[in-house]
């Protein structure tokens, strides 16, 4: 239950077969939609928490594609994210 950079952890071949669940809150705001955040969002949170590239699916593709790697085989293999309504 450690957070951690989940691209270095899924190209990691020593951490395959390691998970259950992955949970994650993602960047996943378009970068073009950045600009249009409430100021509370953009003056408070990191830029690297947000922006989720050209489509907002950067990181989520990553995710989707790699995460079975990390799977356990007998686990649950389940993937929870967060995402914008319109991914």
């Amino acid at each position: 239950t450690k957070a951690c950079d989940f691209l270095d952890y899924a190209l990691n071949k020593s951490n395959w077969n390691s998970v259950d669940i992955i949970v994650s809150n993602p960047p996943y705001i378009p970068s073009k939609d950045l600009e249009f955040l409430q100021p509370e969002v953009i003056l408070y949170e990191d830029s690297r928490a947000l922006d989720g590239g050209n489509d907002g699916l950067r990181i989520i593709n990553s995710i989707i594609l790699l995460g079975p790697l990390l799977f356990v085989p007998s686990g649950n293999k389940q993937i929870w994210l967060e995402t914008d309504t319109s991914q």
